[in-house]
């Protein structure tokens, strides 16, 4: 069974496989972060090449 420390946190033990091998919430947070930001970046702030 999947467990939430908080409402909304993605859990540690992800068992569809689409997060990288994590093991602390520190590493889940980062990479969390990064994928963020690279969305951020790709659909937001650059230009949209038509």
């Amino acid at each position: 069974m999947i467990k939430f420390d908080k409402e909304g946190e993605t859990p540690l033990d992800d068992i569809s496989g689409l997060i990288p091998k994590i093991t602390t919430r520190t590493e889940l947070d980062s990479e969390e972060a990064k994928s963020i930001s690279n969305a951020f970046l790709k659909y937001l702030l650059l230009p949209s090449v038509a």
